[in-house]
C-alpha cells in the first residue's frame, strides 16, 4: 500500500515539512511515481516509527541513521550520560525554584541564588583557566588553623565549662592581636567579615573551610562560637 505525502502525514501525525527533512537527512527514502510525486510505503511507516522512537531518547538526527541499522552501545551510553546530566540540571533548577518560592523572604532567597550561581560560574572559569597548573592549596596560618581545630574538638565534646570558654576566647583574642598588631579598627573589620558569613556564597564557605582543613559544617560551628563570644563583650 502506498500513500501520498499528505495522506502519510495525516496517518502518522508528522508534518510534511518534517517528512521532507527526514528525507533530506537520508532517514526516509520514499519512492517517486511516474509523475514525480512521493509515495510512502509500509516500510517507510516502519522506518518513521523507528526514527520517532529514537528521537524520543533525545538523540540528534545525525545519530539516528547508524543506530537504526545496528545498536551502538557506546553511543547509547553516551546519550544516557547526557540525559542524566540534563536531569541533574533540571532537578537542581526545580529545587532552587522551590527554595526561592517557599522562603520567608523570596527576594533575599533570589539574591542568594544569584550570588551562589555567579560564584560557581566564575569558579568554573577559574578551574578551566588553571587546568594543568599545579600549585599548593591555599591555607591560613598554622596557629589559626590549630585554634579552629581545638575549638571544633571542644565543641564536639559538648558541655564547655566557663573556664574552657574563657580560655578559648583568650587564645582567639591573642591570635587577633598578633595578626593585626593590636589595631582595634582592623580587629573590628575582621569581626564584621566573620559576622557577615551568612551572606557568603556557599562556594566561598566551602573554600574558606578548606583553607582551615575542615568540613564546612565544622568550620561554621567554630565561626558561630567565635562570633557569639566576640559579640558578647
Amino acid at each position: 500500500m502506498n500513500y501520498s505525502a499528505r495522506k502519510f502525514a495525516e496517518l502518522t501525525g508528522v508534518t510534511i515539512k518534517a517528512l521532507r527533512h527526514y528525507e533530506q537527512r537520508g532517514l526516509l527514502t520514499p519512492h517517486r511515481n511516474a509523475t514525480g510525486y512521493r509515495r510512502y510505503s509500509l516500510y517507510d511507516l516502519q522506518r518513521l516509527e523507528q526514527i520517532l522512537a529514537l528521537k524520543s531518547l533525545g538523540l540528534p538526527l545525525a545519530h539516528i541513521s547508524p543506530l537504526a541499522k545496528a545498536p551502538d552501545v557506546a553511543a547509547l551510553r553516551t546519550q544516557r550520560a547526557r540525559l542524566a546530566d540534563a536531569r541533574a540540571r533540571i532537578d537542581g533548577a526545580i529545587a532552587a525554584l522551590d527554595r526561592i518560592a517557599n522562603a520567608d523572604d523570596p527576594a533575599a532567597a533570589l539574591r542568594r541564588f544569584v550570588m551562589n550561581t555567579s560564584w560557581e560560574r566564575w569558579e568554573q572559569k577559574r578551574r578551566d583557566a588553571s587546568e594543568g597548573i599545579s600549585r599548593p592549596p591555599d591555607r591560613v596560618s598554622a596557629s589559626r588553623r590549630t585554634l579552629f581545630h581545638d575549638i571544633a574538638a571542644a565543641l564536639e565534646s559538648g558541655g564547655l565549662s566557663e573556664d574552657a570558654v574563657r580560655s578559648l576566647r583568650r587564645r582567639w583574642d591573642a591570635l587577633l592581636d598578633a595578626e593585626t598588631c593590636g589595631q582595634a579598627d582592623v580587629k573590628t573589620a575582621l569581626a564584621r567579615v566573620l559576622h557577615l558569613r551568612t551572606h557568603w556564597p556557599d562556594g566561598v564557605k566551602r573554600y574558606v573551610a578548606a583553607m582551615y582543613e575542615m568540613e564546612p559544617e565544622a568550620w561554621e560551628r567554630v565561626a558561630q562560637f567565635i562570633d557569639t563570644e566576640s559579640r558578647s563583650d
